[in-house]
């Protein structure tokens, strides 16, 4: 139930960039850790839900990847099942992704998402090219899979996903992948635009409806603000709340309760190997923040959630630091 979102900017030689950024909703308040890695002459830095293996990240050739769920009924576990950092297990796309972002060329990222599958609407840039990626395995394959077994597909989830890995095959899922050439603005929520019968569709009613109703508001802001630098993009998606869009919580990008899920972070990630982060409803451990002041060719920064960097009497005028 998240937000991913791709747009370019212009930095100060007028070059158009790829930015890349995700409103995260859960139904609990996350812990974060931040982890690093090398491989060869590859680092990388990622995001990791510790609860559930969630991840999000970058790495020092530029390349990165935001991805929301189209398998929607793994949120609903999170309101049902009791989470324990010590029986965390480790997520299959969480393993995708930190091994995708050890690679230095964008499309051996791209074609290894599409060969090993990796669910979900997802957007990966390297700031010149973007690519559009929409995987979805089919509930009817599933339902047919699962038919004759006692077992709950949300309480159970895990032997769920077991059993399914067992029986798919690649041919089972649904596969888009699309070069973003003509636009500078893409949003992907929860349901799918290339394969539209991926994720919520009409049929799951208020589901759907959200689903819409906030990746159009989403675009609605940034084609009506126009906004000209990466962190003025996070101000605005940070406001917009039901109080500012006089709109149910639920329908709204950033959700407060007493919505059943509520916006857990923001983040940013851009070509120049930087993650930047807004904490909504989320903390981090300690060792993570020990980490994040080494110096490296990858770096997050965790910013405070009531920073004011264009709004007020700066609005408009913070230097263009991050595109130089």
């Amino acid at each position: 139930m998240c937000v991913a979102i791709g747009l370019k900017i212009k930095n100060k030689k007028n070059k158009e960039q790829w930015f890349l950024y995700k409103i995260r909703d859960r139904a609990y308040k996350p812990k974060y850790s931040i982890k690093y890695y090398s491989h060869n002459k590859t680092s990388s830095a990622f995001l990791i839900d510790e609860y559930n293996d969630w991840t999000e990240g970058i790495n020092s050739k530029g390349i990165m990847l935001v991805s929301v769920a189209l398998q929607n009924h793994e949120d609903k576990k999170d309101g049902q099942k009791k989470l324990s950092i010590k029986n965390r297990k480790t997520n299959r796309n969480g393993v995708i992704l930190r091994q995708v972002l050890k690679m230095d060329k964008l499309q051996d990222v791209v074609d290894t998402l599409v060969e090993e599958r990796f669910e979900g609407n997802t957007l990966v840039s390297d700031g010149e090219k973007l690519f559009c990626l929409e995987i979805f395995l089919h509930n009817k394959t599933k339902e047919s899979i699962l038919k004759n077994l006692e077992i709950d597909p949300i309480e159970d989830e895990d032997d769920v996903k077991a059993i399914l890995l067992k029986h798919i095959t690649p041919e089972d899922y649904g596969v888009k992948v699309k070069e973003i050439k003509d636009d500078i603005l893409v949003v992907r929520t929860n349901h799918g635009i290339l394969l539209k019968d991926a994720g919520y569709t009409k049929e799951d009613g208020e589901g759907y409806k959200s689903s819409l109703m906030r990746r159009e508001t989403v675009i609605k802001a940034i084609e009506d603000e126009e906004p000209n630098h990466p962190l003025e993009v996070l101000t605005l998606l940070k406001n917009l709340t039901s109080k500012n869009l006089n709109k149910d919580t639920k329908f709204c990008p950033i959700r407060e309760n007493p919505s059943p899920y509520i916006s857990t972070s923001i983040v940013l990630l851009t070509p120049t190997s930087s993650m930047y982060v807004v904490p909504l409803e989320c903390s981090f451990s300690d060792s993570s923040l020990e980490r994040v002041t080494k110096e490296r060719d990858v770096s997050i920064t965790v910013l405070p959630r009531k920073l004011k960097l264009f709004e007020g009497s700066i609005e408009g005028k913070i230097e263009h630091y991050l595109l130089s």
